[in-house]
């Protein structure tokens, strides 16, 4: 269903910093995983953001992606 990595950082005392990345964690759930309302409605108003961003400058062709990922997270919005 989902995965998740865990990412740390220490500032050094010289100002640098040190970074560790896991590799990710697989696992399963049952049932569907649904999304916050929260979560969805950040995802409509990046998509909508991206979409006036970029008319002008992307293709139609690219600009539908974004218009098809709109379209999806509307539909979980209506859920």
């Amino acid at each position: 269903s989902s995965w998740c990595i865990v990412r740390c950082f220490e500032k050094q005392p010289d100002g640098r910093f040190r970074f560790a990345h896991t590799a990710p964690s697989h696992f399963e759930i049952d049932g569907p995983v649904r999304p916050k309302a929260r979560e969805v409605n950040y995802f409509i108003a990046r998509m909508e953001q991206e979409i006036a961003r970029n008319r002008g400058v992307l293709s139609a062709e690219e600009l539908g992606e974004y218009e098809q990922a709109l379209a999806i997270y509307k539909k979980l919005e209506a859920r």
